[in-house]
């Protein structure tokens, strides 16, 4: 797959039960995306998608995996 944030090679990582993926990039790390809010962030530039998951890595507490989610976008 292809990471959400930076379009490089990724993993995903997603289990089973979650709505949305989880994504592990070498360049972004790892991170999760809310189904809800999938596509309006796949539509966003570049930066915009890189801001969002700064935003997330801010929201989240220390060793919890980010989640943009309908609170980032």
């Amino acid at each position: 797959m292809q990471c959400c944030i930076c379009g490089a090679a990724a993993e995903d990582q997603t289990p089973g039960d979650f709505d949305g993926i989880r994504v592990a990039c070498r360049h972004c790390g790892v991170y999760e995306v809310n189904g809800a809010v999938l596509d309006r962030l796949l539509r966003l530039s570049l930066p915009a998608r890189a801001e969002a998951l700064a935003k997330a890595r801010h929201f989240a507490s220390q060793g919890q995996t980010p989640q943009i989610d309908t609170r980032i976008l």
